[in-house]
């Protein structure tokens, strides 16, 4: 082979391996471009039916889901407050409350929440457990055991659970404790249904409880409960809202938020008192005064708002020591609670171991305080 004939092979060899680190080169590219592209997509978070479904039951149960809404601070009051508001007519005040019952919420609620609604109703039914709507909530419920309410706080629906909430603290449902809670004594452990994943999460926890008690799931067919398009005029005149007035309503009034505060007057009489404000509501308006340990009494007793009206001025302190030096009271006793009786004519500063929710109610409409020890 001449000079020529090796040089010519020389750069024939050198161009085939440019050509091939060239075409390795490319493929690289193209892999980790692919890979690349891969991991982008992959970004943003998935969505609730595909991360979070570990339950077939649940997952068949559940309607398309979208992603995750936040979540917010749990709480939860044992009264849910009703709606208040000022009318004006003819230039005079007329306090209104408004008083909502379970159903009226449920119809005046979103079509997300009644979505809400009907997944857990098809969900526990399935269960072969019965359901029951009283003025405050919905019982779930299998002969004399109730398992769980259904009820609202403010627009969101929540589900209290006869399950211990100690073992649920500090998990992923972020349950409320109601154990404190009369009202709640056999249903504690409370969900807040504020995201499709609480959603999820309720459907587990009646998972949870149902087999605890024995109570098999069976798949089948329910229709949804029927829920009513009605508006609140509607719901007032089914008394399934409950109005209280301090006056008669006309047509033409004005509507403005409302505290007690705009409806304080210099006297007021038990009737009136029971008219203007309800017994959920006045309870928010008592200071709660705690004084050294828990004592037993001894001697107990009563008296009357018109009774220490008479006896005392304008933003007087009414206690157990200003009652007896008044003679009011005997001096060895060392309870007393404050009952509504006949009319109270100025505010007044009252410090009691116990109230009726009447004694309350004028001694807070007069504009003075209420302090119970």
């Amino acid at each position: 082979m001449t000079e020529l004939q090796i040089i010519i092979l020389a750069c024939v060899v050198a161009a085939v391996a440019l050509l091939c680190i060239g075409i390795l080169l490319i493929l690289r590219h193209k892999k980790h471009k692919n890979t690349s592209t891969a991991s982008k997509q992959e970004l943003p978070v998935k969505p609730i039916q595909e991360e979070m479904v570990s339950n077939d039951k649940i997952e068949e149960t559940l309607p398309p889901l979208q992603y995750e809404e936040p979540e917010e601070e749990e709480s939860f009051l044992e009264e849910e407050q009703p709606e208040n508001v000022v009318q004006i007519v003819n230039g005079k005040q007329i306090f209104v409350q408004y008083n909502y019952s379970f159903k009226a919420k449920l119809i005046l609620s979103t079509p997300e929440v009644q979505a809400q609604y009907q997944v857990l109703l098809r969900y526990v039914k399935a269960y072969g457990i019965k359901t029951s709507i009283s003025w405050k909530q919905e019982r779930i419920y299998l002969g004399r055991n109730t398992y769980a309410m259904l009820v609202f706080k403010g627009k969101k629906l929540c589900v209290a659970y006869a399950l211990n909430p100690q073992d649920y603290l500090d998990t992923k449902y972020r349950i409320i404790d109601l154990s404190e809670i009369k009202r709640f004594m056999k249903t504690p452990t409370l969900i807040k249904i504020s995201s499709e994943r609480k959603v999820k999460y309720a459907l587990e926890l009646f998972d949870i409880l149902f087999e605890q008690n024995g109570l098999q799931y069976h798949e089948q067919e329910f229709e949804d409960v029927y829920i009513p398009k009605q508006s609140k005029e509607e719901l007032i005149e089914e008394h399934l809202i409950k109005v209280y007035t301090s006056d008669t309503i006309e047509e033409g009034a004005i509507l403005k938020p409302a505290n007690v505060e705009d409806i304080i007057r210099k006297n007021i009489t038990i009737e009136e008192a029971r008219t203007l404000l309800t017994d959920d509501s006045i309870l928010e308006y008592v200071d709660v005064v705690v004084g050294g340990q828990k004592k037993s009494y001894t001697k107990k007793d009563i008296i009357n708002v018109d009774t220490i009206s008479k006896a005392f001025q304008e933003n007087d302190l009414v206690n157990l020591e200003t009652l007896k030096e008044k003679k009011l009271i005997s001096s060895k006793v060392d309870f007393i609670k404050i009952l509504g009786r006949g009319v109270l004519d100025k505010p007044l500063i009252v410090e009691a171991q116990d109230y009726s929710l009447d004694a309350l109610k004028m001694i807070i409409l007069t504009g003075g305080e209420a302090r119970k020890i």
